[in-house]
């Protein structure tokens, strides 16, 4: 009796599974999304430009697992992350930046990672890469 019911869990399992399997995305809407992510990112920088700290978090999760990874050094946890873009932003308002987009891999309809590469008037190179998430609000 024992063996039946692994037996069956395991059947359930395995169906459940594969009828789970998410269906491929077409090559245009890949396109779509990595045009959705463009637009973003640019918006990211016109808020970077605008040396606005609060816009430019806007673009970021506020979560404990947080996660930032830059040239020289990592950032943990939201804290962190917003107190530095709140003091710097403000204490540099005369640097600009430019990002531009080097590739964008598009995983599901909600999740895309991206390479963008810039610069900006205190650093000649600059790289960036970017998890977006869409959100179940759509932002």
């Amino acid at each position: 009796m024992r063996e039946g019911l692994l037996l069956t869990v395991l059947m359930a399992l395995f169906f459940t599974a594969c009828s789970s399997a998410p269906t491929p995305l077409t090559e245009g809407e890949r396109d779509a999304i990595a045009l959705e992510v463009e637009e973003t990112l640019g918006q990211l920088t016109e808020a970077m430009n605008a040396h606005d700290s609060e816009q430019v978090l806007e673009f970021y999760k506020n979560s404990d697992d947080f996660l930032y990874l830059g040239c020289t050094d990592y950032i943990l946890g939201w804290e962190a992350f917003s107190r530095l873009l709140r003091t710097y932003y403000p204490a540099n308002p005369e640097v600009v930046f430019q990002q531009e987009v080097v590739r964008t891999r598009v995983l599901s309809p909600t999740v895309a990672v991206v390479a963008a590469r810039g610069s900006s008037t205190d650093a000649e190179a600059l790289f960036w890469t970017e998890v977006m998430v869409r959100e179940e609000d759509g932002r």
